[in-house]
Formats: C-alpha cells, structure tokens, sequence
C-alpha cells in the first residue's frame, strides 16, 4: 500500500534486510531486560514478517503487553495465529472508496473490514484507528463511525500535522504551523462532532487536542527516549524517537541506549529545531500519560483497551 502519511518508505533503514528470527528474538530478550512492559509492533505491516507469532509469543513469555497495528491485508488463516495478540489497530482511512483510493490499493477496505469481523468473531477487542489528514471529510468519517458501531469497534481519530516522520524542508517548523492552523482547527471541530453523535465508539484522542493547542511536543514537553525505544526491522536503534534518527545504529540495546551520546541527545528531546510543531501519536500519548500519570498510566491505558 502507499499510505500517504506512512513514512516507511523514506526511512534510511527501510531497504535494509529484515532481523532474522533469532535476532528479532534476541532483541525481545534484550528489552525485557531492560524493563520493557508493552511491545508494539507496527510498520510498513507488521504481519509480512511470517515468523511474528513466534516474536509476539516470545515477548508475552517475556511478561510484556503486546499490541499491533496492521493494514489488515492479512488473511483469516494468517490472523489465526495471531490472536494471542493482546491488542490490535486495524488503519482504516474512510469509506470504501476514499480508503481504497487513498492507499492506493483497491479492495483494502473490504480486507479490512472482514478481518475486524473476523477478529470479533474470535474474542477479541479490535480497534480502528484513522490518521486525520488534509484530504479527510467529517462525511466520510461519521460513515466509517457508523460501520464501527455496527461491528461493535471503536474508532480513534489521529491527526497527521506536524510530523518529523515526514521529512518536510522547513526545519523551523513555524511556517507549517501556520499553513496547518485552519487544518488543525478542522481536526478539532470534527473530532468533536463526531464524539457527539457516536459517543464512545470515537474513543478519547487527548492528549491530542491539548497539544495542539500548546504548539507542539516540543512546548508541551516530549519524553520519547524516556518511555519508548524505537528499533526498525532491520535491528537499528533510532533516537530520540522513530521520527529524528540522531543515533540509528545496531548492536546491545542498553549500550546504545546508555550511551554518552545518548544522554546528550536525551536532554535535548523536543528541543531540535525540526521538534517544533511535533504531533506524532505515540510520543505525544506516551509523553503526556508519563507527565501526568507515570509509567502505570500507560501500562493501565494499554489493559483498559484490551479489556473494552
């Protein structure tokens, strides 16, 4: 597929061979050790990778929570041995045309939407999750609202903004803010429309809003490398958070984790130039549930989404 605000494809690492199992096995053993409670996989997708179950197993038996994001291109037969899986996000853009158009790829939809089924039908508490972005219509999410209450899913709506992810030229970042200041305004008001006609099956997308409207992670106050260690698939370490690679390098995660040259990155989190105006989901998540509610906040947020 080719998710327009995926940034997969211009990673520097992205064309790099994939960890082997043991590697990938062996870089599980080496985050439980450093303490890791929750695991994400996510991508490009997640479920290309033929040998996951044996991952995910692995890093429950390492007493993490283990969660997923997928396009949902997967079929039954694949998903089947996957739903050990504590949580999974299924990415869905819109209505059926709009998503399949968006990425590019006819017949995503219907993949999607029949794996949603298909999970509920196993158990499990899947959700769908959509990135807001300058193509998105209120019209066509309040249908995709609409079919994720027929299934019995819920919807959390993230917005693209302002993303390192996304290698735009203006470092400064100011001048995105304010060609992306009625976009965010649009957010805002949409997110809030469709809480209101469909209540809990749009789920709560702070810290989002309050960011928004702070500027930015960087005014807020990001805490990527203290809640979170982003490694690609091919086994390299990026710091300070999957966006900014200042360190991408591979070997013994708490040596490079640990290092001189991470500590110096690690003071200036949020502090980059290219930090202003930062929006990016996880860290923004991570880094206001750390602020407000320590390390058991997200934990306890990650066990109350499994159990909905």
């Amino acid at each position: 597929m080719k998710c327009p605000f995926c940034s997969t494809s211009r990673s520097p690492g992205s064309h790099e061979k994939d960890l082997d199992t043991e590697d990938a096995l062996n870089t599980v053993r080496q985050l439980a050790e450093m303490g890791t409670r929750i695991i994400h996989f996510s991508g490009g997708e997640p479920t290309l990778r033929k040998d996951l179950q044996e991952i995910a197993a692995h890093a429950t038996e390492c007493g993490m929570i283990v969660s997923m994001t997928t396009n949902g291109s997967a079929s039954e037969a694949q998903m089947s041995r996957l739903l050990d899986i504590d949580l999974i996000r299924v990415s869905i853009d819109g209505t059926e045309i709009f998503h399949d158009e968006h990425r590019q790829t006819p017949g995503a939809y219907a993949k999607a939407i029949n794996i949603l089924k298909y999970l509920k039908s196993k158990g499990k508490h899947p959700q769908i999750t959509t990135v807001y972005t300058e193509d998105s219509r209120y019209e066509t999410l309040a249908e995709l609202a609409e079919t994720a209450r027929d299934i019995g899913v819920n919807i959390t709506l993230n917005v693209q903004g302002r993303n390192v992810n996304m290698g735009k030229s203006d470092e400064d970042g100011e001048q995105i803010n304010k060609l992306h200041s009625e976009f965010f305004r649009k957010y805002l008001d949409v997110l809030t429309t469709l809480k209101k006609k469909f209540g809990k099956v749009i789920t709560d997308s702070e810290p989002i809003p309050t960011i928004i409207k702070y500027g930015g992670l960087n005014i807020f106050g990001c805490r990527a490398m203290d809640i979170a260690v982003t490694i690609k698939s091919d086994g390299a370490v990026s710091l300070p958070c999957n966006g900014l690679g200042i360190i991408s390098e591979k070997g013994v995660l708490k040596d490079i984790y640990y290092s001189d040259k991470a500590y110096e990155i690690r003071k200036m989190q949020g502090k980059y130039p290219i930090c202003k105006g930062c929006y990016i989901k996880c860290m923004c998540s991570a880094s206001a549930m750390l602020k407000f509610s320590g390390l058991y906040g997200i934990i306890n947020s990650y066990i109350k989404n499994i159990l909905k």
